[in-house]
């Protein structure tokens, strides 16, 4: 059964979680046939990783705490994805086409236009005094919502 963990950082600095069964292979052999320029990892186990998932992405292996971390940068760009994301469901609910042309709102009510305005926003969306994931995941505009 695969349930042992080999963690490490990639040369991107992306943190790469690895499956494996300890009775047919020991992590050191794993790493040395796969990953042999890879020197620093770890056997892992299930309270060295977030419980949340949200922003697995930006997930990194940070030596001094020993233990995963999440980038706070790297949470941003991946939540402002999932607020565009958001957004052009909003956009497609309201049948226009993503990003729409101010030119054509007056074809809306004042409450939509409004709307409209509010998503075209997200663009450009600041995310940029948040720094913890709780603040970059609970920051949600209500026009969302």
């Amino acid at each position: 059964m695969l349930n042992d963990t080999i963690a490490f950082n990639n040369s991107n600095d992306d943190l790469v979680v690895l499956k494996y069964d300890k009775s047919v292979y020991t992590a050191a052999e794993i790493m040395a046939k796969d990953y042999p320029s890879v020197t620093n990892y770890w056997e892992a186990v299930d309270n060295d990783f977030p419980t949340d998932i949200y922003f697995k992405n930006a997930w990194y292996y940070d030596d001094t705490s020993n233990k995963v971390e999440v980038d706070i940068p790297k949470a941003k760009v991946i939540h402002l994805n999932k607020l565009k994301k958001m957004r052009d469901e909003k956009w497609s609910e309201m049948g226009v086409v993503k990003n729409p042309n101010s030119a054509l709102d007056s074809q809306f009510t004042a409450t939509e236009q409004t709307l409209l305005t509010n998503l075209r926003t997200i663009e450009a969306y600041d995310l940029s005094s948040h720094s913890t994931v709780a603040a970059v995941k609970a920051d949600i505009p209500s026009f969302l919502t």
